[in-house]
This record gives C-alpha cells, structure tokens and sequence, in this order.
C-alpha cells in the first residue's frame, strides 16, 4: 500500500495477506508486506456523538492493526464479495513474514477518544491469531503522539491456550 491517507480511523489500514498452498516449509519461506508514503492521522474534529444528538457511535480507534501473511488470509485485491470485516483471519500465521512500513507518517493520537474510549496508532486486531510477526519501520514519522497511545496488544483469549503444543500458555502459529 503506498501514498494513502486514513484519518479517524476505527480499524485503521493494514493486510492480512493469504499464502497460497500449505507445506511445513511455506511457514517459513520470507513474505514481505510493505507499506510506503502512507499518512495516519488519529481522531479528527468530526464528532462521534454530536451535541445535537444525532447519533451517537463511539467506538475504539487504531491507526493500523499488527499486519501479516496467513495461510487463511483474503487475496491484497479483493475482487468479490468479502466477509467482513476484511481483517478476520481464519488460520494460522506464516513464520517468515516481513512488515515493513516506510517513510510512513502517524499524526495527532491521543490516548482516548472524546468518549474517553481506547486509541492507539498500533493494534493488534481481534480478529487475528496471536502471532504478528515483528512491524519494522524505516524514516518513519510519529508526530505528536501521546503517552499510552503508541500501541495496544489485547490478553489472549484462554481458549487459544494448546496444552499440547504450549503448555498453558496461547499460542497458536504453526509448529
């Protein structure tokens, strides 16, 4: 993705690129996702809960959600319908998997909303499995960022604990 401009986000922008075919070593073959001259702003001016009561839609709010290559992921171009959301990922992650964010730029995050709910430049999104491989950023910008509001990784749901595999403890990308 490159030279595009998210502003106010509530998912915020990111891939969840799928791996076609599944053998032990696809897992770690190196899958680069890029992100390139893209500008980030958090909450803007335009109200969620306008004074005139209009409406009223608070929601949490992230720049971009934790990126990666799944072997269940949806294709960079959808080309169909999608289920949504788009980031909803339903298998386990690719070892080899590169993100790197490039001369990117993330402006005006605050910690809260207005409606004192959670914003963060950096998520983890819900809807995908506990392993993000590691965001690398090159000539990035982040302007005026407030304390707390870098990033956000939620505790994981215990059913993703595998005795089997990992003891009590989640994990859930490949073995």
């Amino acid at each position: 993705m490159t030279q595009s401009t998210f502003i106010d986000n509530v998912r915020g922008y990111g891939s969840a690129i799928k791996v076609d075919g599944w053998d032990k070593n696809s897992d770690y073959a190196e899958i680069i996702v890029e992100f390139n001259d893209n500008h980030v702003y958090g909450e803007s001016e335009a109200e969620d809960c306008p004074a005139d009561g209009s409406f009223c839609k608070p929601l949490e709010k992230m720049g971009f959600f934790m990126s990666g290559a799944y072997h269940g992921g949806k294709p960079a171009h959808v080309v169909d319908m999608s289920p949504l959301p788009y980031s909803n990922v339903h298998s386990h992650s690719a070892w080899g998997t590169r993100v790197l964010h490039n001369r990117e730029k993330f402006i005006n995050f605050k910690k809260e909303t207005r409606e004192g709910l959670r914003q963060s430049v950096i998520a983890l999104s819900e809807f995908a499995f506990d392993y993000a491989p590691a965001q690398e950023f090159f000539d990035c910008e982040f302007i005026d960022i407030e304390d707390g509001a870098m990033t956000y990784i939620y505790d994981p749901p215990k059913k993703w604990a595998n005795l089997a595999d990992c003891g009590d403890f989640p994990c859930t990308g490949p073995n």
